[in-house]
């Protein structure tokens, strides 16, 4: 039978390959996500052992080619959180009749995988959801479109590629792999959580939640959400700061993640997708030989299939200096730090309202959301006359 601990990445892949269907996820006290076996079902085929993706070695592999990237098309990459280096991916598998999966906001702000087949669902899949995703029942879908000969895109992170694989036995030609730079998951629930004060508070149904939207401060952190006013059906739209919202500054200090993300094997160059997507952070310091004001991707083919991708997808591309890339981005060498306060701060936020947790929010990190209103409203030269005046 499968080992449920800390080390557990809730990919679901074990619930998705068991023949009996007695193992699914469930939250535990912190709402974090886990495997729950029914074992007065259970048969011992050990098809779960078998699956998990933890148990198997990671092979040295060769180092990957490091590129900037920018789709050529305005649309991607005004809607994308980078450079529109997956749209543009996805469009090539789309257009040669392919299908494409990705993670979406379905009812209510749920984040699961998702299938398109048509440029038209696109959209769901752009943009940055800053919680885990449920991609369990992804798993049989793709294992369909690949045993129909289709070609394959599946992007989610290091580990839920990983399951995939794992699942299907091995890799496959006609399925290609995009794992994201990660630095962790936070639950569902914590999001649920902040969602449900987030709308009482503003009184607005939310539709759609972008942690990072151009619309909002360009090539950055700063978001934008959306829904209707509840009282007069109206379109809002509000923008978002991680100073302001407690669940995206937890998120991006790494004070919530489930607990096997502080000890992710995947937080290196030795990459379980063909591709690896993340921000190429510091990219206007590299001289390309193209704007990247509004965003740009770095882009690592990770095998054969990879660097042939790049060939077949309408962007700007420029070989970079892989160790450059490393500094740029401390999850290829190695996972978040798990907080000291990390124990005391995970059971807090399971079991506080969402106003106590955001009172102690704004009464705690004071000093850093201070910071962070700085980084966005004060402007650039008035930032460096400030500085100059201190000294």
């Amino acid at each position: 039978m499968i080992a449920i601990d800390k080390h557990c990445t809730g990919c679901g892949a074990c619930a998705a390959v068991c023949p009996k269907g007695c193992i699914t996820l469930l939250p535990n006290e912190r709402g974090i996500l886990y495997p729950r076996i029914l074992q007065d079902q259970c048969v011992d085929c050990h098809a779960c052992e078998k699956v998990c993706h933890r148990s198997v070695r990671s092979e040295k592999t060769d180092e990957p080619a490091a590129y900037a990237v920018r789709t050529n098309n305005e649309e991607y990459l005004q809607r994308s959180t980078s450079g529109g280096a997956f749209s543009a991916l996805a469009e090539s598998i789309l257009r040669q009749g392919g299908a494409v999966y990705g993670c979406a906001w379905t009812e209510h702000l749920q984040a699961r995988h998702v299938r398109i087949t048509s440029l038209n669902g696109l959209y769901r899949l752009n943009g940055s959801k800053y919680v885990q995703s449920d991609c369990a029942d992804a798993f049989l879908q793709v294992k369909n479109d690949l045993k129909s000969n289709l070609t394959v895109l599946f992007s989610g992170t290091p580990c839920q590629v990983a399951a995939l694989k794992r699942y299907l036995g091995g890799d496959r030609q006609n399925l290609i792999t995009v794992d994201v730079v990660c630095h962790g998951v936070t639950p569902q629930s914590f999001l649920d959580k902040y969602i449900r004060w987030y709308e009482k508070k503003h009184q607005i149904d939310l539709e759609n939640y972008d942690f990072r939207s151009k619309v909002n401060g360009k090539w950055s952190l700063a978001g934008e959400c959306s829904g209707k006013d509840i009282k007069t059906g109206r379109n809002i739209h509000k923008k978002i700061f991680y100073y302001k919202e407690f669940y995206y500054f937890y998120f991006l200090k790494g004070l919530a993640y489930r607990e096997s993300c502080y000890s992710c094997k995947y937080a290196n160059l030795n990459r379980p997708g063909d591709i690896t997507l993340g921000d190429l952070w510091g990219a206007e310091s590299l001289g390309l030989n193209y704007d990247v004001t509004a965003g740009c991707s770095l882009y690592l083919a990770n095998s054969a299939k990879g660097a042939e991708a790049l060939k077949q997808i309408d962007v700007n591309a420029k070989r970079i200096d892989l160790e450059q890339t490393v500094r740029l981005n401390r999850q290829l060498t190695e996972p978040s730090t798990r907080p000291s306060d990390y124990e005391s701060t995970m059971a807090f936020l399971a079991r506080a309202d969402a106003e106590a947790i955001d009172r102690a929010f704004r009464k705690q990190h004071r000093k850093a959301r201070f910071t962070g209103f700085i980084k966005y409203h004060i402007p650039a030269k008035l930032k460096q006359k400030l500085k100059q005046a201190v000294r």
